[in-house]
C-alpha cells in the first residue's frame, strides 16, 4: 500500500496568511467589510513590513485602505505605485470610492487617459 503523503498545513484561521505564508489582501479587504477592522489592519501592516523588503504593489495596499475607508492613505499608495511605474488597473471595483475624488481623476490624466471618457465609460460600459 503507497504511503499517505503529510498534510499541508494550514495557516491558523484568522492570520490572514495563505499556505504560502503571504497575507491575503482580499481576506483584508473581506474583513474590513464585515467589520473587523482589527483583524483587517493586522493583514495590512504585515503587507506593509514586506513591502519594507520585497515588492508590494502599492495599490494591493490601496485597496485595503479603501475599504477600511481611509482615502487619503489610499491615494498616498497609489502614488506609490504610480512613482514605481506599476501597472495598475485603476477601474477595479475596489476603487470604485475613490472615483469622486478629483484626485482620482488627476491620477488617470497623468497616466494618459481622459478620466471623462474613463468614467463615463465606467457608468454606461455599452458606450
Amino acid at each position: 500500500m503507497a504511503a499517505v503523503p503529510a498534510a499541508v498545513p494550514f495557516p491558523a484561521p484568522g492570520t490572514g496568511a495563505s499556505t504560502t505564508g503571504i497575507p491575503q489582501p482580499g481576506l483584508a479587504i473581506t474583513y474590513a467589510k464585515m467589520g473587523r477592522q482589527s483583524d483587517a489592519r493586522r493583514i495590512l501592516d504585515e503587507l506593509k513590513e514586506i513591502s519594507a523588503t520585497k515588492y508590494v504593489a502599492g495599490d494591493v495596499i490601496a485597496s485595503i485602505y479603501v475599504a477600511l475607508g481611509e482615502k487619503d492613505e489610499a491615494f498616498r499608495w497609489l502614488e506609490h505605485g504610480f512613482e514605481q511605474y506599476a501597472a495598475v488597473n485603476y477601474f477595479i471595483p475596489e476603487f470604485r470610492p475613490l472615483r469622486s475624488d478629483p484626485r482620482f481623476a488627476d491620477m488617470l490624466r497623468r497616466t494618459g487617459v481622459d478620466p471623462a471618457k474613463a468614467l463615463a465609460r465606467q457608468k454606461d460600459p455599452g458606450i
